[in-house]
């Protein structure tokens, strides 16, 4: 047992993407007992022995309602007594950020040319926990390619097929769908959500 009463969701991470989450539930010595639920007022909670760790679901995500969600606690000890009630939140964001890319060639004709460096103009939003990353590569398989800080612009060399590829991540670690540039124009190649 802990030497305190406390809660945290996820390791008291900010976002999740997830309904899903883990508790950790600190408590002093002689907790017997605890009430765990996402209602401040414990409708329809009971009372369970204490454990420090407790997977929990959170109340799910519905358009239009708040992206916070809250858990609270309250603990009993061996002698009945009950504690006041603790909480914690975490933000729950589910959809994935949308994004474009655009390739820009200075050089005109010169960009045309393998290994010749083009600047790619980069646009990514997300609605709740912010655009956190991006992944660029040659191939839409993306092998071999790393996430990076989000960024604006950036200069990127293109392969034989004059085609770079892109995919954004959230906060919350969401994934976008795969967009595609091409000296110059944009297109979205796989219209599905990636997890």
């Amino acid at each position: 047992m802990g030497t305190d009463y406390g809660l945290t969701i996820n390791d008291a991470a900010i976002y999740t993407n997830q309904a899903a989450v883990t508790l950790t539930i600190g408590a002093r010595v002689a907790t017997a007992q605890m009430m765990v639920s996402n209602d401040g007022l414990f409708q329809g909670a009971n009372w369970e022995s204490y454990t420090s760790r407790k997977a929990w679901t959170l109340t799910e995500y519905k358009p239009g309602t708040p992206a916070t969600r809250l858990v609270y606690i309250k603990y009993q000890d061996t002698n009945g007594n009950t504690s006041g009630q603790y909480n914690d939140e975490i933000i729950l964001d589910v959809t994935p950020p949308t994004g474009s890319v655009s390739i820009v060639s200075s050089s005109g004709s010169a960009a045309r040319r393998l290994n010749a460096p083009v600047t790619l103009n980069l646009s990514a939003t997300d609605d709740v926990s912010g655009v956190g990353g991006m992944m660029l590569s040659n191939g839409s398989d993306f092998a071999g390619a790393g996430w990076q800080p989000f960024a604006a612009s950036t200069t990127r060399t293109l392969g034989a097929n004059n085609t770079v590829y892109v995919r954004f991540r959230d906060n919350a670690g969401n994934i976008s769908p795969t967009y595609s540039a091409s000296l110059g124009s944009w297109k979205l190649l796989f219209p599905f959500i990636i997890r």
